[in-house]
């Protein structure tokens, strides 16, 4: 019973380490193979993999990580321990509690908001803005809602509410239910059923530290191994954008600059990596975990991209730019023309590798339903079989924006 961190910056190497883990059957034939995965495309892609190396994979489950906290936090404490908090609903009942408070100084901002607000729209999408923001506060600022609910706050609008909430619906956010969950999981005295005797979560980059600690505490109770996609193969958590350590300095006015001991290291690391180096942070918290072998691989010096790629691997942000077409960057004066450009893109990549599949190819957008329509028009103009036709699927929509009768 452990818990194993594997890091790669490549997703083959990590799937390598899976097929190792996995090829070894759990102690019950009946129970499922659990990888959980942050996208139905890694889902298709570990299992067709998989299917391939093992020539028969069957009864795999793969539950996104919020799914697999969730299912481990009801086996801990009981899934009939209460009415859960959901958004949904969480959203009208704010909305019943609002006016109630309308004549209270704290809400005097809320007031002044909803004022000539007639037919209620306003307060409608206000509460479903709060209900949100109070689901990510429990997620990410448990222990902010849990002093909330001890009367921390006690005039704070948002303190108020939360407490109303909690008398209406119980202590059952997920905060509170985490910090349960973990109590449980660390005394081994007390027997939990339910539980997977192993786990796999594939493909990280980002995780709250909240579910980090409640994987933590299910590693006391089965072995559980964490597979994280880092750029980088030494500890970059610490990295700080020019802005940031500018903030820095001025947060600690009259501190020597060297005292500090700011570094900015790899430029593309210190603006775009956030999320990275925070999720980084939050590993090393970790207690008592057992880092696997060294995984990284580094690509060489055959492209460009290659080289940015081996730069962010050793943190060396020399980089030698040379005349090849692996990174470009197209500036396009419309949504419609970018999917336009994609795609002369793509039958020019095809036309220069014949043994290169459409099934091999991702396009990512930080949006998609704003270029849902448009792909669907400029990719489904061609006719099958045609020069110009290249098969496609739109993946990671909302069930509204595909399901007719949704």
């Amino acid at each position: 019973m452990a818990l194993f961190v594997h890091r790669s910056n490549r997703v083959e190497s990590l799937l390598d380490e899976v097929e190792k883990i996995v090829s070894g059957p759990v102690s019950d034939p009946i129970r499922s193979e659990l990888i959980a995965v942050p996208s139905r495309g890694f889902e298709r892609w570990i299992a067709m993999e998989l299917a391939k190396r093992f020539s028969v994979w069957g009864h795999p489950e793969f539950p996104f990580p919020q799914r697999f906290i969730w299912d481990v936090i009801d086996a801990a404490i009981g899934e009939d321990s209460g009415t859960r908090w959901e958004p949904d609903e969480l959203m009208w009942r704010i909305a019943r509690l609002l006016p109630a408070h309308m004549g209270q100084d704290s809400f005097g901002d809320i007031a002044h908001y909803l004022e000539n607000d007639v037919d209620g729209i306003k307060l409608v999408q206000l509460a479903r803005r709060i209900s949100d923001v109070f689901d990510q506060y429990a997620v990410f600022r448990p222990q902010m809602v849990l002093g909330w609910q001890n009367g921390i706050g006690a005039e704070d609008w948002q303190a108020i509410l939360w407490r109303e909430l909690v008398t209406e619906l119980g202590s059952n956010h997920v905060a509170a239910r985490s910090a349960r969950a973990i109590e449980r999981l660390r005394d081994r005295s007390v027997s939990i059923d339910g539980l997977p005797e192993r786990a796999c979560v594939f493909g990280l980059s980002s995780m709250p530290p909240l579910y980090l600690k409640v994987i933590e505490g299910l590693s006391r109770r089965g072995d559980v191994h964490l597979f994280v996609l880092s750029p980088c193969r030494h500890y970059w958590a610490d990295i700080q954008s020019p802005r940031a350590q500018q903030l820095t300095l001025l947060d600690a006015l009259g501190t020597a600059p060297e005292d500090l001991h700011l570094r900015q290291g790899h430029p593309l690391l210190a603006s775009l990596g956030r999320l990275g180096r925070e999720f980084q942070s939050s590993l090393e918290d970790l207690h008592g975990y057992r880092e696997a072998a060294d995984l990284y691989r580094d690509p060489g010096q055959s492209t460009l991209l290659c080289r940015i790629q081996s730069s962010l691997l050793d943190l060396d942000p020399k980089v030698h730019v040379g005349p090849d077409s692996s990174v470009q960057v197209h500036a396009c004066h419309s949504a419609l023309r970018e999917v336009e450009v994609l795609r002369d893109s793509l039958l020019d990549i095809f036309s220069q590798r014949p043994d290169l599949d459409p099934s091999e190819v991702v396009v990512l957008a930080p949006d998609i339903e704003v270029y849902a329509p448009i792909i669907e028009g400029v990719f489904g103009s061609a006719f099958q079989g045609s020069p110009g036709y290249i098969p496609f699927v739109i993946s990671d929509r909302p069930q509204r924006a595909v399901g007719r009768v949704a």
